[in-house]
């Protein structure tokens, strides 16, 4: 009978979980390397093994851009995707390789979502705050969430990112005005979480759930009865 009871309950916390799940799913859009060879904060200090792991990548994921004392760093890419049915949130990760001269700059200059969406005081604070040591070609992975009011832009796809860095910049021989820099890759993170309605009327497959454990427990009672006898 203990069993009989135990069924039923589970049968019960199905049909509440039935009644009120939610649907959640990723879309993952990257560009650039899926797989860095370097570890988060580590020095990329091999310019043949850059070269090497960026090989055959797309224009801005294939080599560095600026010069700390002639130019910075500046790059557009393009992300092509189908766009979920409903986005509930997103974020972007972006692969850098870059050398501040010290913490805390602002090194963001501009970063921009299909040229209308300023982002850039977003990515100021988390380079900021997970910010490369004050020495050459650190590997940081900088992740932002796009603002709920922005989402529905990415609804329609392509869409194109544009990122300007800004000095000074460290270099193997000292600081200059500008900030050199590579993009090894780029993640859109697009969240999907829905939760259905409730159903007018239960369910066929909840009412056979619940009808099967009534009958399994009136089933049990009366043999009970019957040997009680």
């Amino acid at each position: 009978m203990k069993k009989a009871m135990a069924f039923l309950a589970a049968v019960l916390v199905v049909c509440v979980l039935l009644a009120g799940s939610k649907l959640s799913a990723d879309t993952i859009v990257n560009g650039g390397l899926t797989s860095p060879p370097w570890a988060v904060g580590a020095t990329v200090t091999n310019g043949s093994a850059y070269d090497a792991a960026v090989s055959g990548q797309p224009t801005p994921f294939n080599q560095f851009y600026g010069n700390i004392n002639a130019s910075d760093f500046s790059a557009t890419w393009t992300l092509n995707y189908t766009p979920p049915a409903t986005i509930s949130g997103a974020t972007i990760s972006l692969g850098l390789i870059y050398s501040p001269a010290s913490a805390d700059t602002d090194p963001v200059a501009s970063f921009t979502l299909d040229g209308a969406i300023n982002l850039t005081s977003l990515l100021n604070t988390e380079m900021n705050s997970v910010q490369a040591p004050p020495f050459d070609d650190v590997y940081e992975v900088e992740t932002i969430t796009i603002p709920s009011a922005d989402l529905a832009d990415l609804g329609t796809s392509p869409v194109t990112f544009s990122l300007s860095l800004q000095g000074p910049g460290q270099g193997k021989f000292g600081t200059g005005p500008d900030m050199q820099a590579a993009i090894v890759n780029s993640t859109l993170d697009l969240k999907t979480t829905t939760t259905p309605p409730p159903p007018a009327t239960p369910e066929p497959a909840t009412f056979i759930l619940f009808g099967g454990g009534l009958a399994l427990v009136g089933f049990l009672t009366m043999r009970q009865h019957l040997r009680a006898k």
